[in-house]
């Protein structure tokens, strides 16, 4: 037992019993859901993705306790919608970034697209999001006056609430360094959204003749139909990093990799048949696969010379690629 000695103005023990009656309790009320949001914000506002596991090893580790595992997923996303906010607030202030955009860097393009959806619950007719196309006046004037005339696109999906398609393309400056021209958001991946966007392109770059271009892709058909239609005279060349994704589902280890990226590098017919060689020594299976794609479309020693445009296009296409695995 303890009391208050008025005297010292401190709590003193005055009898002690070694014998404890009262029960153990495990279960803390405090430590809840809104309670661990509060806490952890900074943290998933430095890393958005933290697994549970490691959220649940923070909170033993400051706390002592260890939350449900509901309860841990609660806090998460909570945390993460205060971060970023409601994806509806977001696409309904769509309107309003295009108005800023054209303000603030006149010449800037943004097209926002919508369609009309009946609601099946109240029979409503409402507008929903269908395409979106923005890009930077600042950056087209710096593709013109210094990129070299190729253009590297792709697209990756967004892992949100209403998902859909992100739509990229870049070039290269003078100091081989990625240089974002354009974009799109679409609902889906397909032949007629490309041929929307590499349109919408086309025509906000102000470009009539399209022989001087290559464009470098992945081989999504969509994608190659696209620009068959569209940029009908661009030398259409395709990502070897993408062609050994495939490759190395079928024909694996280091030697046939070294050997696929030696082909791709090959300057002149020398080269490329004393690569090919080394790949039939190699694996019969992995030449004859490498033998069915056409050279020039991914062989420097056989590109078009007229674009002009065969300098670290291999390599260009690894740190594309990689920029848009960065942004998934």
């Amino acid at each position: 037992m303890g009391s208050k000695d008025n005297r010292t103005s401190s709590f003193v023990i005055k009898k002690y019993c070694d014998e404890h009656t009262c029960t153990k309790s495990w279960k803390l009320k405090g430590l809840t859901a809104p309670f661990l949001t509060r806490k952890f914000r900074d943290e998933f506002r430095d890393n958005e993705k933290m697994p549970l596991k490691k959220f649940s090893e923070k909170v033993q580790i400051e706390y002592n306790l260890i939350p449900t595992r509901s309860k841990l997923g609660r806090a998460r996303r909570a945390s993460v919608k205060e971060i970023r906010g409601e994806d509806d607030d977001q696409y309904n202030q769509l309107w309003d970034y295009g108005e800023e955009l054209r303000k603030s860097n006149p010449g800037s393009k943004f097209f926002l697209c919508t369609k009309e959806i009946v609601d099946e619950k109240t029979k409503e007719t409402k507008e929903h999001f269908s395409t979106l196309y923005w890009s930077l006046d600042a950056c087209k004037r710096g593709r013109v006056n210094g990129c070299r005339p190729i253009i590297f696109i792709d697209g990756c999906h967004i892992k949100t609430r209403y998902k859909g398609n992100l739509l990229t393309t870049v070039s290269i400056d003078p100091n081989d360094c990625i240089y974002p021209i354009a974009f799109g958001l679409v609902e889906v991946e397909s032949t007629s959204s490309w041929e929307w966007f590499m349109a919408s392109l086309k025509d906000d770059l102000n470009i009539c003749n399209t022989s001087p271009y290559t464009i470098m892709s992945d081989k999504q058909k969509g994608l190659i139909k696209a620009v068959a239609k569209v940029w009908p005279d661009a030398e259409h060349r395709f990502c070897v990093r993408h062609m050994y994704q495939n490759f190395h589902k079928l024909h694996k280890g280091e030697q046939l990799k070294n050997n696929l990226w030696a082909i791709a590098r090959a300057t002149n017919n020398l080269a490329y048949r004393k690569a090919m060689q080394k790949m039939e020594q190699d694996s019969i299976d992995a030449y004859k696969w490498v033998e069915k794609w056409p050279p020039r479309t991914w062989i420097k020693a056989f590109f078009n010379p007229f674009p002009k445009c065969d300098i670290l296009l291999n390599n260009m296409s690894e740190v594309f690629n990689s920029w848009i695995l960065e942004a998934r």
